[in-house]
């Protein structure tokens, strides 16, 4: 494999879609690896490796990265559920295909899993994963990315770099549970149940594991149902919040509420809170 520098690689992986026609093209392609449908405003993404425990290939970072840029790029889709078919929502990376990649094929596909996490992270609009088994390593690292994760008594996370001599999650696991435990779960990779997952926010509901789906669903189409312009306003402020004092973060809020409103007609507005109110 001929190398490619990281800014390079970056810059072809990182590219507006709308600016690379291949992506494009690529969103009509079948995935070899994911299943991909939308209905009622949801898109559900499936990771579809279950002989493998879902566990990562080559191929997934790159379909998942597609498909995520697939549903931000459709009017129709206001919400995603991530859910993994078979026996785990995903094992982490697959080692017996990793054991074949050189050094420099590693380095190329570590880029693009990063990239494959933060299209995840930043995606515009709400994004819930169905965490019905094992969550390790790389399927890990997505939940996290998510912004609510639904559970089962089954459900159980691991954090995969340390014994291996890596570092991940960084970047966003303190945010989400503290400091403490963050270093704790990634210092130590221990195997994090359900019950304690969801009491530090690894989880945001447990159900039985048969319904840990048609929850996240739930969730997902109480979130389409409302006004695209709330939620993914609420989720853009919140992380561009991150780091800025208060009075900032309420500035900012106030600024899009103003500018939300008048977008919108005074009786477009009134009719939207009467119809909240009367459904209470």
């Amino acid at each position: 494999m001929a190398y490619c520098s990281p800014a390079r690689l970056c810059r072809h992986i990182t590219a507006p879609v709308r600016a690379n026609k291949f992506l494009r093209r690529s969103f009509l392609a079948r995935y070899s690896t994911l299943r991909y449908r939308v209905n009622d405003r949801i898109a559900r993404i499936t990771l579809n490796r279950p002989e493998r425990l879902n566990a990562i290939n080559d191929e997934m970072p790159g379909e998942i990265r597609r498909a995520v840029e697939a549903a931000n790029a459709d009017d129709r889709v206001h919400v995603i559920v991530l859910d993994g078919a078979g026996d785990a929502f995903c094992a982490g990376y697959d080692v017996d295909e990793m054991s074949k990649w050189s050094a420099e094929q590693m380095r190329i596909e570590q880029i693009r899993q990063y990239w494959a996490w933060w299209s995840i992270a930043a995606f515009p609009k709400p994004l819930v994963t169905a965490n019905h088994a094992l969550t390790m390593g790389w399927g890990a690292i997505t939940s996290v990315s998510a912004d609510i994760r639904i559970g089962c008594p089954q459900t159980e996370f691991q954090f995969t770099a340390s014994p291996h001599g890596g570092a991940n999650l960084t970047w966003n696991l303190p945010q989400l549970i503290g400091w403490s435990k963050a270093k704790e779960y990634l210092m130590t990779s221990c195997r994090i149940p359900a019950d304690e997952a969801k009491q530090v926010g690894l989880l945001n509901r447990i159900v039985a594991r048969d319904d840990v789906l048609a929850e996240a669903i739930k969730v997902a189409a109480q979130m389409a149902g409302y006004p695209p312009s709330g939620v993914t306003t609420i989720k853009r402020l919140m992380r561009e919040g991150i780091g800025k004092d208060q009075i900032s973060q309420m500035r900012a809020e106030m600024d899009e509420a103003q500018r939300i409103m008048a977008s919108r007609s005074t009786n477009l507005v009134t009719e939207s809170y009467r119809d909240f109110v009367a459904d209470k």
